[in-house]
């Protein structure tokens, strides 16, 4: 369970799109208010490998003097999570240790490594360190290495950094890469993760994203390139902890590898500069703006713009739009760079969906528009609890009156002791004193995730958990780690729009689940509320459609060969997680994942909150709270409480019709379903994606419905 162990994400990407006729219905009880007969026409099941195309519009010159890559680094073992946002925040100056406080770049200036030349001094202690390549990219913390399919390794440029450590890197790679005509395969072997983007390179909507590190030793990746030239590419690339390496390459029509800017062996020509000009350009937007949940979350709207080397961003013309309405952000220019910030009034769910829509002026007058969608806005601004549980009245070792706990986890050490975690008191879940997990556990004594506030106060792990706890532990044991348990009955009978808070104790791992289901009818069935998935490892155990939304069958029913497995009444379960989880698998479950960090001890723990729209004034609604692991990390709960809260926007459907093609999109929070008649029966879409855009032949019903 290091950091350096490794789970694959399940690149499967499929996108079934049916005939269809659009109607539309406003409320989450699903009443027709409207119709109209529009059809579109059958796309087959998508299951290629992804390809982005090039086009002419892209490419820019290249200053053919200066061959090669910039390499810009940051190291600081203080914060070694493998994370593309940390890796982000580290190129960008921003990235904090696990209290919050602000990281200094220990790159040694001097390590020259396989650079032209040692870099400059620092321009601040937060800024990278730049270098200059002109050979390869195949790189290693330790020179001469052999990892990869190139040896030896170059020694990495800035590393190791002053502290002697090669842990917490965050390194970007610039380069501008002549490229032929037609398909590309470009390829990497690296530890740990790296992402590649091309074209707009800088702009946080515009650059493509041509992939990131997949399953096995070697991730291939492809690339149409329309017109023969150059184009610009960046590479980020990250190392938590452990080995350290990178290498970058095409592959021949014999599938003879070739090093990039190894133009001897028929490799690809790079370059470390252009002469083309950048224009203004969006360089940052907080939260991700992502058709689904990301794991960092934000209580405000945040959008950096970037002066170009030739234009620079009119401030007094940023306009912004927020779900459908103009609002007055903040703008505040620090150089180059303006922050827009839009705070939102009250109450913010991460799991609900969000519009925004931006527009400025360049100082050359030309006009930027964008309008996009997002999740993870979280602002906690509650009443009082209507219902509450602390546990602090059970003893340790009980399971709560009313609650039923059950396991499938193998046995380590026979016998009941609460101070051994490998004890048969761990199998389940247990109440268990925050304490005495401090005395057992250093992981559980770390503190929470900073920056967290609850009607506007910050909190802190004292706050959040105070005695006892209900808690699942999966770290120390070996084996399989299965454990349920669900709640006693509450009453929310008098609650119109209940919904759940709970302090999450919990820690990520590349190969658990930790799931939070809801019941309003005695546990027959089960309804979703947020399932924890690791997003780190190679990408995780998140699979993604095409468009980037929550490939929910595929991610909780592929094969996990680390994943528990156990017998159940003399039924084999689990190599996978939806055995694990009791709502329904259906893409509806899309919208419920959570991606977290694996192996973060700081950032997972959390308060949460979400939304229970089906316990609608239900005298019976119960929790299930399931954690599936093999010797991974922990699910600990404190503080369950229930409110009563402002209601949601009702959600509406809408169409669009535009040269022979339908666009599907509503506003609100709701699971697109379908129908073949108006009477049904109706299920769930295949694609969840909002918008979506389909060719107009054929015909069927869509609404919009809770999970």
């Amino acid at each position: 369970m290091s950091v350096n162990q490794l789970n694959c994400e399940k690149h499967q990407p499929s996108q079934i799109v049916k005939p269809s006729q659009i109607l539309q219905f406003k409320s989450t009880i699903l009443r027709l208010i409207a119709a109209s007969a529009i059809g579109f026409g059958l796309v087959g099941e998508a299951n290629a490998q992804y390809t982005n195309t090039l086009t002419p519009d892209l490419k820019v010159t290249a200053d053919t003097s200066k061959p090669g890559f910039i390499w810009n680094v940051f190291a600081n073992q203080a914060n070694p999570i493998n994370s593309r946002e940390r890796t982000v925040d580290a190129l960008a100056g921003r990235v904090t240790d696990a209290f919050g406080v602000l990281l200094e770049n220990l790159a040694d200036t001097n390590a020259q490594g396989v650079a032209l030349a040692a870099a400059s001094p620092l321009t601040s202690s937060n800024a990278t360190a730049r270098f200059e390549i002109d050979t390869v990219i195949n790189v290693n913390r330790t020179g001469g290495s052999s990892s990869g399919n190139f040896s030896p390794d170059d020694q990495m440029p800035g590393v190791p950094a002053t502290d002697a450590s090669t842990a917490g890197l965050a390194v970007e790679v610039i380069t501008f890469l002549n490229l032929p005509a037609g398909l590309t395969r470009m390829g990497f072997v690296s530890d740990d993760a790296f992402w590649v983007t091309a074209g707009k390179v800088y702009d946080a909507f515009d650059a493509i994203r041509v992939g990131t590190r997949l399953p096995g030793s070697e991730t291939i990746l492809y690339l149409n390139v329309q017109e023969a030239g150059v184009y610009p590419f960046r590479v980020i690339y990250e190392n938590g902890g452990g080995n350290a390496f990178i290498e970058w390459y095409t592959l021949l029509p014999d599938d003879t590898r070739v090093l990039v800017n190894d133009t001897a062996n028929g490799g690809v020509a790079a370059y470390r500069a252009s002469t083309t000009s950048i224009p203004a350009y969006v360089k940052r937007v907080l939260p991700e703006p992502a058709p689904r949940q990301v794991n960092r979350t934000s209580p405000t709207l945040q959008i950096d713009l970037s002066d170009g080397t030739t234009t620079t961003v009119g401030d007094a013309s940023i306009t912004l739009s927020f779900d459908g309405s103009p609002v007055t952000p903040v703008k505040t220019r620090d150089g180059s760079v303006v922050t827009v910030t839009y705070t939102t009034s009250g109450l913010r769910f991460p799991g609900e969906h969000h519009t925004a829509s931006l527009s400025f002026t360049n100082s050359a007058g030309a006009t930027r528009s964008k309008q996009w969608s997002f999740y993870s806005l979280k602002n906690i601004v509650l009443p009082a609890p209507v219902l509450t549980e602390n546990f602090d009245s059970y003893a340790e070792g009980d399971v709560p009156t009313d609650w039923t706990a059950w396991n499938f986890t193998d046995s380590q050490v026979a016998g009941l002791d609460l101070d051994n975690l490998h004890s048969d008191s761990y199998l389940g879940w247990i109440v268990v004193s925050k304490a005495r997990l401090d005395s057992l556990k250093a992981e559980i004594a770390l503190p929470a995730a900073p920056g967290q506030t609850s009607n506007g106060v910050p909190v802190s792990m004292t706050d959040l958990v105070q005695g006892n706890i209900l808690y699942a532990e999966s770290d120390v044991r070996s084996g399989n780690q299965v454990q349920f348990i669900t709640s006693k009955a509450f009453n929310l009978s008098s609650v119109a729009n209940p919904a759940l808070s709970f302090f999450n104790l919990y820690d990520q791992n590349q190969d658990n689940v930790g799931a939070v289901e809801y019941s309003v009818d005695g546990g027959t069935n089960w309804l979703p509320v947020v399932y924890y998935l690791d997003q780190t490892d190679r990408g995780g155990d998140i699979v993604l459609m095409p468009d980037g939304t929550v490939d929910a069958v595929a991610t909780f029913t592929n094969a996990n060969n680390d994943t528990a497995i156990w017998t159940d009444n003399g039924v084999t379960k689990g190599h996978n997680y939806g055995d694990g989880i009791a709502a329904p698998i259906t893409q509806a479950l899309g919208r419920f994942v959570a991606p977290r960090n694996n192996d973060d001890p700081v950032f997972d723990k959390r308060l949460e909150i979400y939304r229970l729209p089906m316990a609608s004034h239900k005298s019976d609604v119960r929790l299930r709270f399931a954690y599936l692991g093999t010797a991974s990390w922990y699910f600990g709960v404190d503080n369950l409480s229930f409110y009563d809260v402002a209601p949601p926007v009702a959600p509406k459907l809408g169409i669009a019709v535009a040269a022979g093609n339908v666009t599907i999109s509503w506003t609100g929070d709701g699971t697109l379903l379908e129908a073949t008649t108006l009477a049904g029966p109706w299920t769930v879409s295949w694609s969840q994606g909002n918008p979506q855009t389909l060719p107009a032949a054929g015909s069927k019903f869509y609404k919009i419905g809770p999970p």
